[in-house]
């Protein structure tokens, strides 16, 4: 379950990081992100589901968990 959960969330990682490349239209824009797959919006948690005793929350653009 904890795999699971750590593996979401590299992946998360991941798919920001690639946003933040340097591009005329700027990070995270169609250019950057094409053929990418967003598993998080940023903003909030729409389309996650909590599983198992950990806390999700998002401050500032940043998935934050604690347990």
């Amino acid at each position: 379950m904890l795999r699971r959960l750590l593996a979401v969330v590299c992946i998360a990682v991941l798919a920001w990081a690639a946003g933040c490349g340097e591009s005329s239209k700027g990070p995270g824009s169609d250019k950057d992100m094409a053929g990418a797959i967003k598993v998080f919006n940023g903003k909030d948690l729409t389309g996650w589901e909590a599983t198992g005793g950990a806390k999700w929350v998002v401050e500032d653009g940043m998935l934050i968990g604690t347990q």
